[in-house]
C-alpha cells in the first residue's frame, strides 16, 4: 500500500492522501472483512505519521473492531499485527 510506504518515510500528507483514496474505495464497493481492516489499519499509521493522533486514536479503535469480526484466523492474526506497530 502506497500510504504505508509514505508514512514509513516520513511523508505524512502523502500517505494520508493514499489512505483516504483507499478508505473511499472500501466505501464505495463491496469487501471482504480483512481489506475493511487493513484500510483502517493504514488510515491510522497514515494519521500517525502525519502527527494527528487523535484521529490516530480513532480510527486504531475502529480498526481493532474490524479485526475482530475477521473470520480467517490467519488474514486476523495478520492485521492485528500490522496494527500492533502503528506508530503511538
Amino acid at each position: 500500500m502506497v500510504s504505508r510506504a509514505a508514512a514509513a518515510v516520513g511523508e505524512g500528507g502523502l500517505a494520508l492522501r493514499f489512505a483516504l483514496m483507499a478508505c473511499e474505495r472500501v466505501a464505495a464497493e463491496e469487501t471482504p472483512d480483512w481489506m475493511q481492516a487493513s484500510v483502517a489499519e493504514g488510515l491510522a499509521r497514515a494519521y500517525a505519521s502525519h502527527g494527528l493522533t487523535e484521529l490516530r486514536d480513532e480510527m486504531i479503535a475502529k480498526a481493532e473492531l474490524l479485526v475482530a469480526v475477521i473470520e480467517n484466523g490467519k488474514e486476523k492474526e495478520l492485521i492485528a499485527s500490522q496494527l500492533a506497530t502503528v506508530p503511538r
